[in-house]
């Protein structure tokens, strides 16, 4: 066999090797492309949730802040409660004394009744008895000035 030839033998065994190999480095540089696509495409995601992370923050930030302001505004409700309670707590009394006070008006009103009753009453007799000396009066032939006129 000539140089030439066994350069041929060596050729063709080596093509016959190097065949899945380049198959293999087809493979894999397929491979390489569709993760250079994925590695994209997960800087993309990346990208964005670098995004979303930042906004949030952002929310974060925003939400303390509101909560920071309704806690004063709770300390503040819970003093104004106190003071409410504090107020409600002296109208109650107020309003104890006045259920007292209007007691003691009623009666006070049952008495002056009675006492007004007993006055009419006496004020008629009294009536009757000054026209009683009124008539008296007339039937005497007795000038007088009366202080009352006769009642009818």
């Amino acid at each position: 066999m000539t140089d030439k030839e066994m350069l041929e033998a060596v050729r063709a065994i080596m093509k016959e090797e190097l065949e899945p190999v380049k198959e293999d480095i087809s493979s894999l540089k397929e491979d390489t492309a569709a993760l250079k696509t994925d590695v994209a495409a997960l800087k993309t995601d990346v990208s964005g949730l670098k995004e979303d992370t930042a906004a949030l923050k952002t929310d974060v930030a925003t939400l303390k802040t509101d909560v920071s302001s309704l806690k004063e505004d709770t300390a503040a409700l819970k003093t104004d409660v106190a003071t409410l309670k504090t107020d409600v707590s002296g109208l109650k009394e107020d309003t104890a004394a006045l259920k007292t006070d209007v007691a003691i008006l009623k009666t006070d009103v049952s008495s002056l009744k009675e006492d007004t009753a007993i006055l009419k009453e006496e004020s008629s007799i009294t009536r009757t008895a000054v026209n009683k000396l009124l008539d008296w009066a007339d039937d005497a032939s007795i000038q007088i000035v009366p202080l009352f006129k006769k009642a009818k």
